[in-house]
């Protein structure tokens, strides 16, 4: 398993519905709190970069958690000027990829429950991890 900078981890175990069904699920939920401004208030002090599997995500999320964290607005500029700052903006597609992320809300109501979902992936993710380190350590007669 190869980890890059932001020590995400490329899951060989996952198919292809179950990454873009992730992916959108990561979509949905970035859009909801920049369309619902005060919503990041509602998860309870939760939201991390970390429950974030695709790259772009994790940075985008990143940039949200420190706007949060500063008590500065969380839009579309604001944003968009956090991830400039951090040096991720061409990296995740520019300001049309944030802007994008709103197209897939329909409505913010479900926001908590899908924050839940976004949580419950995160866990299966490091389960597995937690499980492929621990069998690698099993197997490595070398540590001995």
């Amino acid at each position: 398993m190869n980890k890059n900078k932001t020590n995400k981890i490329d899951y060989e175990f996952m198919s292809e519905e179950m990454i873009s069904s992730q992916h959108d699920l990561e979509e949905i939920v970035l859009g909801e709190i920049l369309i619902e401004k005060d919503s990041i208030y509602n998860l309870g002090g939760e939201f991390s970069e970390t429950l974030f599997h695709d790259k772009k995500h994790y940075q985008i999320a990143l940039a949200i958690k420190q706007l949060h964290q500063n008590t500065e607005p969380i839009d579309l500029i604001t944003l968009s000027k956090k991830i400039m700052q951090n040096g991720n903006l061409l990296e995740i597609g520019g300001i049309t990829a944030i802007s994008k992320l709103t197209s897939k809300v329909v409505s913010t109501v479900n926001l908590e429950r899908h924050f839940r979902l976004l949580q419950e992936n995160y866990l299966r993710r490091y389960v597995v991890e937690s499980n492929n380190t621990a069998n690698t350590k099993a197997l490595n007669f070398s540590d001995d």
